[in-house]
């Protein structure tokens, strides 16, 4: 009796350590974090359990990281132990630390928040001063920088640096930059009669393509681009106007050079809105070889008959010599695409804005896009140029194999073209647009059967 009663003193003083040992381990688990704590209450189980239990010779089970059970294989140098979870006081004092340590942890290591003004990287107050200045600034300090600007550099720092009012039009606003004989001129001399879009001083400039040899503004000369700025666009009139007036021009020749213009433009302007006008393109290459012809008395129809012009000098099926000139509207759009975000591009069919069911929601649309008032009263379009109705207004003689030829040209560039525009959401479908151009396409055709086999072609 004695024996065992000595035998069971040592016991309970082991597990008083144990306590003492659990205490200890709960307040360092209390200082150096969770994981560690797991780790030192496991091998205090295993202590408790070797004082408690005698060895048994099986392999072993531990807690991995997720709380599971997994097999320890023992080795010949240690004897093998089983242990199991904690007990349940030990989950309930891990459970107690947990929150503390976290709020321990959370007053070392506070959340990440927004970047003080002291970061030398933060930038985000600078950028949002600049939008409110844009917004709230009567842009004077704009306008006075920009009335002594006598080059393109000036006038793209200006747009670039300094905060201007939201209702303030850019300088220039906008451009008409094609294609010929798409009745340009027409829009032209319609948009400036609204009261917040100044005339410019000419019709074709021609500035870019010509004055800066399709590479401004580098090989802009100074007289040259001083005269486009004061004398063109009409830098005073807009000055004077604060702001509240639309600058543009009108340059034909601009779209079809735009593989060197479109990116050094876009570069140069990136505020610029773009307006593209299409027509049917056997019709705008007539319209073109008739022009040249009428107004300057040399082209092709000085010596050869229409049909012969169309299919190897015009503007559809002939190459340049002298310089890159694209021959579809597909390669000549494709830059300008890359080149300009897809809001600052607008496309027009030559024969909706010329038709009386399109024409004025035609007109609406150029009007909200420039961003004017498109319910202020204007006249109607009007055709200028249009020599179509003076000119062989009855039509031109082609033989049938010829307009097929040509029908052949363009009708695969036309599904191309009309594409590109759908992909880039600049046309909402091609189908309506397509369906005009093939009523032409088709009453032309029928109009070769006859016995000569001859067509009488009319101009869109």
């Amino acid at each position: 009796m004695m024996a065992i009663k000595s035998s069971k003193k040592p016991r309970g003083l082991v597990r008083f350590i144990n306590i003492v040992l659990i205490l200890v381990f709960a307040a360092i688990l209390f200082v150096y974090g969770e994981s560690f704590s797991r780790n030192v209450l496991e091998g205090a189980s295993v202590l408790q359990q070797q004082a408690v239990a005698p060895p048994v010779e099986k392999p072993s089970e531990s807690l991995d990281d997720n709380h599971t059970t997994k097999t320890v294989l023992q080795t010949e140098t240690s004897p093998p132990v089983t242990t199991v979870s904690p007990p349940q006081k030990e989950k309930d004092i891990v459970d107690e630390v947990k929150p503390l340590q976290e709020e321990k942890r959370a007053k070392k290591e506070p959340v990440p928040t927004e970047p003080s003004k002291e970061d030398e990287d933060y930038d985000e107050p600078e950028e949002a001063e600049k939008t409110q200045n844009d917004t709230d600034s009567d842009g004077s300090e704009f306008l006075k920088v920009l009335e002594n600007c006598r080059d393109l550099i000036c006038i793209q720092e200006a747009h670039a640096k300094l905060p201007r009012s939201s209702d303030m039009f850019n300088f220039p606003h906008f451009m008409i930059i094609g294609f010929q004989k798409a009745a340009t001129t027409s829009l032209k001399q319609y948009l400036e009669k609204h009261s917040h879009i100044i005339k410019p001083m000419v019709k074709e400039p021609n500035f870019f393509p010509y004055d800066c040899k399709e590479k401004p503004p580098e090989k802009c000369s100074a007289a040259n681009t001083t005269k486009y700025i004061t004398k063109t666009l009409h830098l005073q009139r807009y000055i004077d106007a604060k702001g509240q007036v639309a600058t543009f021009e009108a340059s034909t020749h601009i779209v079809r050079a735009g593989h060197n213009l479109a990116h050094r433009m876009a570069k140069l302007m990136p505020w610029l809105r773009i307006i593209i006008q299409l027509r049917e393109p056997i019709s705008r290459a007539a319209s073109m070889l008739i022009h040249n012809k009428d107004v300057n008395s040399l082209g092709c129809l000085m010596r050869q008959d229409m049909g012969h012009c169309l299919l190897h000098h015009s503007q559809i099926t002939e190459k340049s010599t002298t310089s890159y000139q694209p021959i579809t509207y597909t390669e000549a759009l494709q830059p300008w695409i890359d080149a300009f975000p897809r809001d600052q591009i607008h496309v027009i069919q030559y024969e909706a804005l010329t038709s009386e069911k399109h024409g004025e929601s035609e007109l609406k649309r150029v009007k909200d896009f420039i961003g004017v008032d498109v319910n202020e009263h204007m006249q109607g379009l009007g055709l200028q140029n249009a020599r179509r109705f003076r000119i062989n207004p009855e039509g031109w003689t082609l033989k049938r194999s010829e307009y097929e030829e040509l029908l052949d040209i363009v009708r695969p560039d036309t599904d191309s073209f009309l594409e590109l525009l759908y992909d880039n959401d600049l046309i909402d479908d091609t189908t309506d647009w397509k369906e005009i151009w093939e009523e032409i396409w088709t009453s032309n055709l029928d109009t070769c059967k006859n016995e000569k086999n001859r067509c009488n072609i009319m101009l869109s």
